[in-house]
């Protein structure tokens, strides 16, 4: 019988047998199969018993085709950095979260979050606003920016009078007599009255509604046009053309809309100008300017002070004065006891530090423990204790320096001297303390104080004032009736106490400066204790 042939390709299933059972172990996991022969045409070849010829050889396994999953994933709509996706809300039904719709490759647009390039697209340019023209110079009046004494005769009679004044003056600079400037007397005065009793940031919109009465087109909010807010300041002729309901509308009370008007009403008709003002003298100028209702005597100190550079001015009820004296006078007749220029006060490279001194001083200026409670001036036989108590800001340029706040370790002196106080009262231990604190006056007035660990802190810290070398001049002494404990109670203990020293005791503890009070004065704010 002849051999049948058969076509490989109708068998393709024959084509991988059953590995062989008794063959050698396979290399590299490789597999032993049989396979039948064909020849050219792919007929299967056969021996003489017509029985297919079989072959064996090493086949490598199939390897498994893996399905390409990236053509069937969802494209992820990723936002560029800084840009906030909104997620939907659920609608309240089911009991699960709404889920994300990612989009699609396809829904991706550059108006998705990128730019056409796929770049982060360019923030919005802030809109300019469009600022009305400001009042024009010439209907505004301002002080001369000059001095009418020399500031280097008032620098040498200060140091000759208290050679500790040197370390103050090559430390730090005499602002309101070394950087000069043009001051409107009205708009000074008016925003002093605007920001009695409230913070300065309150003051400073109260300032900004009250310029948009008279400019309406300025921004509604202050931060747009802060630096230019004094530019915008309404003329006495303006401001006395209003009445009390108009600017109660910008958010003044009714007795400080009545204390702007009055004052707008005494520089229109002339009662108040620049003449009168630089030509009075001191007691003039008190008795001209406590005439107007809202302003007391501490503001007509700052004005004095600070707006017309009065050489010799000394605001007795100015707290923060106060202190700084106390802290003068230890430091003189105490060498233990140490002062230094606070931190706060020192010129450093940062321009926004100058940017915010005004505020800074403004917000001290406020407070409690900088100025007095005072009153301002009556008319028309209005009662004195129904005056709004004047404790304004002080007058924008040059600024006044903050009032250094208590620190931690007056804090601490202040507790150890209200439990001494206390251990006083009672039986022995009051007479104990009474022998120490007679102790340390004779050593005191001995002159026995070791100053050698006073020299190493000065050389530490140059911000220390340094104390005087030998005697204390007879000038400096302390005057009759005041002792040293009873200076230090006093800083230390002022619970109860509106004042921490007289108005006599203020004139004589500064009488050496005179007639240059005032820039002693000036540096008494910036003094601090060393801790």
């Amino acid at each position: 019988m002849a051999p049948t042939t058969r076509s490989a390709t109708s068998s393709t299933q024959d084509k991988y047998l059953k590995p062989l059972v008794n063959a050698a172990p396979p290399p590299n996991n490789e597999y032993l199969v049989e396979e039948y022969e064909v020849d050219e045409e792919g007929n299967y070849l056969r021996d003489e018993r017509g029985v297919r010829i079989k072959k064996t050889k090493w086949l490598d396994p199939p390897q498994p085709t893996r399905p390409n999953l990236t053509d069937s994933l969802p494209v992820l709509d990723i936002q560029p950095a800084g840009v906030k996706r909104k997620i939907p809300k659920s609608t309240g039904k089911g009991k699960g979260r709404s889920r994300k719709k990612y989009k699609s490759a396809e829904e991706v647009t550059p108006s998705d979050g990128e730019g056409a390039d796929g770049a982060e697209p360019e923030p919005a340019p802030t809109p300019t606003v469009a600022l009305p023209p400001p009042v024009p110079e010439e209907e505004r009046t301002f002080l001369p920016a000059e001095l009418t004494f020399s500031f280097e005769e008032a620098k040498q009679h200060l140091i000759s009078q208290d050679k500790r004044f040197e370390a103050l003056f090559s430390r730090l600079k005499c602002k309101p007599f070394e950087r000069l400037e043009r001051v409107d007397p009205f708009s000074t005065l008016a925003s002093s009255i605007l920001g009695q009793q409230i913070s300065w940031k309150a003051a400073r919109a109260i300032k900004h509604r009250f310029v948009r009465i008279f400019f309406p087109q300025l921004p509604e909010k202050v931060d747009d046009i802060t630096n230019e807010l004094a530019n915008y300041f309404p003329t006495a002729h303006q401001v006395a053309t209003q009445d009390v309901a108009s600017l109660k509308a910008a958010g003044l009370s009714q007795r400080k809309s009545e204390y702007v008007l009055d004052l707008a009403q005494r520089f229109a008709d002339g009662r108040l100008s620049n003449e009168k003002l630089l030509q009075a003298d001191d007691i003039e100028l008190y008795k001209m300017l406590t005439a107007v209702r809202g302003i007391g005597p501490w503001t007509v100190d700052m004005f004095a002070l600070f707006s017309l550079r009065r050489p010799n001015i000394l605001p007795v009820g100015d707290l923060g004065v106060q202190r700084g004296v106390l802290r003068w006078t230890l430091a003189l007749h105490d060498p233990k006891f140490k002062i230094k220029i606070s931190p706060d006060k020192l010129p450093t490279a940062n321009t926004e530090k100058e940017k915010t001194d005004e505020q800074d001083s403004s917000q001290a200026s406020q407070t409690s423990t900088s100025a007095p409670v005072e009153s301002g001036g009556t008319t028309g036989g209005e009662p004195e204790q129904e005056q709004e108590q004047d404790v304004s800001a002080i007058p924008p340029a040059p600024v006044l320096p903050p009032t250094p706040a208590l620190t931690q370790s007056a804090k601490k002196g202040k507790a150890k001297a209200s439990a001494k106080t206390k251990a006083k009262t009672k039986g022995k231990g009051k007479a104990r303390a009474l022998a120490k604190v007679e102790e340390e006056d004779e050593e005191h007035a001995s002159g026995e104080e070791d100053n050698s660990d006073v020299e190493m802190e000065v050389a530490a810290d140059p911000n220390i004032i340094p104390p005087l070398d030998g005697p204390i001049p007879e000038h400096l002494e302390l005057p009759s009736g005041l002792r040293l404990s009873m200076l230090k109670n006093r800083l230390n203990d002022r619970v109860g106490k509106s004042k921490l020293l007289t108005d006599k005791e203020m004139d004589e503890l500064t009488r050496p400066w005179v007639p240059y009070r005032s820039l002693g004065v000036y540096y008494m704010w910036a003094l601090d204790t060393v801790s």
